[in-house]
C-alpha cells in the first residue's frame, strides 16, 4: 500500500484541493516538531535573507506590514519588532487578529484597510494565498519593497499581466512599474524568498524536524492498512503512534476520504476520548 507525507502547509492546500485521494496522505507541516523547532529555524532564515538583500536600507522605527499571522508570521512579526520595526498585521481569521492585537500590534482585516492606514517601506507575505489583489496594487506606496515568504502571497505581481514588464535586478528581485509611475520591487523571484539564491535553514538546525519525520514515516510503513484512503489535517484526539518523540502524524480525522476505504472498526488510537466526570458521576 502506498502512502505520503507532506511537509508544507502549500502542499496541504493543493491536494486538498484536488479531491479524492487513492492513498492516505499525513500532514507533517502541522506537527509539534515542526511548529515548535522547524519554524523557529525557518523564521530566523527569512529574517536574515530580508537583511542580506536589503543590507543598505534602514529598518530601525520604519512601518512593516505583515500580511497573515500564522506560526510563521507570528514568529516574524516579533522579530522585527525587536529589530525596531513598527509593525501592523493584517489577517483574516479572527481569532489570529486578536492574538496580534494583545500582543501589541495594530490589526487590520484586510491589506486594503492597512494601506490606507499607514505607509510601510516594506510587506512581508507569509499566508500561502493570494495577499494581495489587483486592487491592492493600485494602494502600494511608491518604493516599497514586498517579500514573499509564502509563494502565491504576491502572485498578483509574479504571475499576472504586469510580470512580463518586470525588470530583474541582479540578486535582489524584480522591479515591478505600475500606473502613474510607482514603482515596486518584489525580492527575491515570486517565489518563498528565503530560498532566493540561498540555502532555506541550516541541515542542523532542520535535524530535529528531519527526524521526527523519518519516525512518522517509519510508523506508517509499519502498519499502512490502518490508515484508509483521504487526506489528514486534524489533530490526534488520543496519543499518536509515537507519542513519546513529539511528532504527532496530526492525523486521525480526514480530511477527505472516499467512504468505502474506512475501516469498519475504527483502530484505538482513533476512539473518542470518554465524556468528563464530576465527582464521580457523568456529567
Amino acid at each position: 500500500m502506498d502512502a505520503a507525507l507532506e511537509l508544507t502547509v502549500s502542499g496541504i492546500k493543493r491536494i486538498a484541493a484536488a479531491g479524492s485521494l487513492a492513498i492516505p496522505v499525513l500532514n507533517l507541516a502541522r506537527s509539534q516538531v515542526k511548529s515548535r523547532l522547524g519554524y523557529r529555524e525557518i523564521a530566523d532564515s527569512c529574517l536574515r535573507r530580508l537583511r542580506a538583500l536589503i543590507p543598505d536600507r534602514k529598518i530601525i522605527g520604519r512601518k512593516v506590514l505583515l500580511l497573515g499571522y500564522g506560526t510563521l508570521g507570528s514568529r516574524l512579526a516579533a522579530q522585527l519588532r525587536d529589530l525596531g520595526c513598527r509593525v501592523d498585521v493584517v489577517d483574516t481569521v479572527l481569532i489570529a487578529l486578536i492574538d496580534a492585537a494583545e500582543n501589541g500590534y495594530a490589526t487590520y482585516r484586510t491589506a486594503a484597510q492597512a494601506l490606507a492606514a499607514s505607509t510601510p517601506f516594506l510587506i512581508v507575505g507569509t499566508t500561502g494565498e493570494v495577499a494581495l489583489t489587483d486592487a491592492d496594487l493600485t494602494a502600494l506606496p511608491d518604493g516599497v519593497f514586498l517579500a514573499p515568504f509564502a509563494t502565491r502571497d504576491f502572485s498578483a505581481l509574479t504571475e499576472g499581466p504586469h510580470r512580463p514588464a518586470a525588470t530583474d535586478i541582479p540578486g535582489v528581485g524584480l522591479r515591478f512599474t505600475l500606473p502613474g509611475g510607482r514603482t515596486v520591487i518584489v525580492l527575491g523571484d515570486g517565489r518563498s524568498m528565503n530560498l532566493f539564491e540561498a540555502d532555506s535553514i541550516p541541515s542542523q538546525g532542520y535535524d530535529a524536524y528531519r527526524a521526527g519525520t523519518l519516525i512518522a514515516a517509519a510508523a506508517l510503513c509499519a502498519d499502512p492498512d490502518r490508515v484508509p484512503a483521504g487526506l489528514y489535517t486534524a489533530r490526534p484526539t488520543r496519543p499518536s503512534p509515537t507519542p513519546d518523540c513529539g511528532t504527532p502524524t496530526t492525523t486521525c480525522t480526514p480530511h477527505q476520504a472516499p467512504p468505502a476505504a474506512r475501516p469498519r472498526n475504527p483502530p484505538a488510537w482513533r476512539a473518542s476520548v470518554p465524556r468528563p466526570s464530576c465527582g464521580g458521576r457523568r456529567s
